[in-house]
């Protein structure tokens, strides 16, 4: 009995590595933004797959390692599924998912087929070992070299929770009446010239509200990189400490524990940040909530590491049922709790300093500029998102008026810097960049200081803030040249 027993495992650890490999090698590309957490129910469901896929081929073939070859090879098929129905749809491109579906599976079992009819067990020991060894080492060796990264990531983490313990409780003594001040970033807000430039579109709506409500704008600001997290992290510090090439987990810690946070705690203020409920960029939370977001790594589209995973697979057309497009469509609504919460009177004293961020116009496309939902599919389909941008970014627009003009009538004497990070990247992260690099680094910057004239014209966030902080404790805090970083 026990020889029949060791006889099993070589071959199932082989379809146990070829199940795993995906899932881990996708952690260990982004072990320095992802905990293993997020990818863990996607690696339970391949391994399960696997060992199923494993007894079904036993049932037929009575051999151990053919039915771990058969198992391994249906896996390396039905988790690869989309990229070879690409390859399939390059020669036929007129094919259907439930064209290539069939094919592609009665190809891959016929393959198996004539491996368990001619293969020798000799042989088929032989190819087990292998597939072992060979997706074993693939896993060693992915998760040595982002051992470096899972470590900066844990490290990042704990450092995080003892400063939560600590942040955003304390206040010192204010000096004086000082005024509320308000943080409000909208990510990838093109500034005006962009939208003049590229859409064709002039955002008179905003500007002559800004122009009315005394706002101070600049036009040409540039900031030193279109990356959010680079450009944040630094305007967290008043200073330009990280760049494009500082780790993830690094920009977190710094970003969280800002400098920004601290000097108007020792001023005096009580701080505050607000963001959706799905996205833990800053450490915030929903009005009336003490529980910050989930954090975790997210593509641009706003899908987790399970997602991405899923939709590599056979069961890419299923991916929506992971509900991706119902969270999207909550964060609309998290952004309105967040901007009537900011409208009416808080229940907190004055002399709060309120950072407010909202991952939007940025990716993923949800409403058109009506706040209608967008099908997902369409926008999955389309071959150029920069209508869907435009759309977006226009619904935006209202939001962002509604917020700011409820804060001014509520508070006049408030401060308020309304910012982007960066403008609308399109297809920055292709081969081709869709707009130069000075149109992406150019953001959105305007400021209310209490109705007065404050120049900002031409300062980057980082210097736009120091020059606000040195009007509001009346300190000098000078300007600092703007990085020409790269991405």
């Amino acid at each position: 009995m026990l020889q029949k027993i060791k006889h099993f495992i070589l071959p199932i650890l082989a379809v146990a590595a070829t199940a795993a490999y995906p899932a881990i090698f996708l952690y260990c590309r982004n072990a320095d933004e992802a905990n293993f957490s997020e990818i863990l129910p996607a690696l339970l469901l391949c391994l399960g797959a696997g060992f199923v896929l494993f007894a079904i081929c036993f049932a037929f073939t009575r051999s151990a390692e053919k039915a771990s070859i058969s198992a391994s090879l249906l896996l390396l098929v039905l988790l690869n599924f989309s990229f070879l129905e690409k390859g399939l749809k390059a020669i036929l491109p007129t094919l259907k998912y439930w064209h290539t579906l069939p094919i592609i599976l009665v190809a891959v079992l016929h393959i198996i087929y004539l491996l368990c009819r001619f293969l020798k067990s000799e042989t088929a020991r032989d190819i087990t070992m292998v597939l072992c060894f060979v997706f074993g080492g693939l896993i060693l060796f992915n998760t040595v070299t982002a051992a470096p990264q899972i470590i900066n990531r844990f490290q990042a983490q704990q450092e995080l929770k003892q400063a939560y313990a600590q942040r955003d409780g304390q206040q010192g003594i204010a000096a004086g009446d000082m005024p509320n001040v308000y943080l409000l970033i909208f990510d990838e807000y093109a500034n005006f010239p962009q939208m003049e430039e590229y859409y064709d579109y002039d955002n008179a709506q905003l500007k002559e509200f800004l122009e009315e409500h005394h706002f101070n704008i600049s036009y040409t600001s540039h900031n030193e990189s279109f990356s959010s997290d680079t450009v944040q992290t630094n305007l967290a510090n008043l200073d330009y400490i990280v760049d494009d090439t500082t780790s993830a987990s690094e920009k977190e810690v710094l970003r969280k524990n800002g400098t920004l946070f601290e000097l108007m705690q020792e001023n005096g203020y009580a701080v505050r940040r607000f963001e959706e409920s799905n996205f833990d960029f800053w450490g915030g939370v929903l009005p009336r909530s003490s529980v910050s977001g989930g954090s975790g790594a997210k593509t641009m589209n706003g899908e987790g590491l399970g997602t991405v995973l899923l939709q590599q697979t056979v069961l890419y057309p299923f991916s929506f049922l992971t509900g991706q497009q119902q969270s999207n469509f909550r964060k609309i609504e998290e952004f309105w709790e967040i901007i009537n919460y900011l409208c009416e009177k808080p229940e907190i004293d004055d002399r709060t300093f309120t950072l407010a961020y909202f991952l939007f116009p940025h990716p993923p496309f949800i409403v058109d500029e009506n706040g209608e939902e967008i099908k997902f599919s369409a926008v999955s389909e389309a071959d150029d998102d920069s209508r869907y941008y435009l759309g977006q970014y226009k619904y935006c627009t209202k939001m962002m008026i509604t917020l700011c003009d409820g804060i001014i009538r509520r508070d006049p004497n408030a401060v308020i810097m309304l910012m982007s990070d960066h403008g609308d990247r399109g297809l920055a992260f292709g081969n081709s960049p869709q707009y130069p690099r000075e149109v992406m680094t150019n953001p959105l910057n305007a400021v209310y200081y209490q109705g007065k004239a404050l120049d900002i014209e031409g300062l980057s966030s980082v210097n736009t803030m120091r020059k606000v902080v040195s009007a509001l404790f009346d300190v000098s805090y000078g300007m600092v040249e703007t990085p020409d970083g790269h991405y």
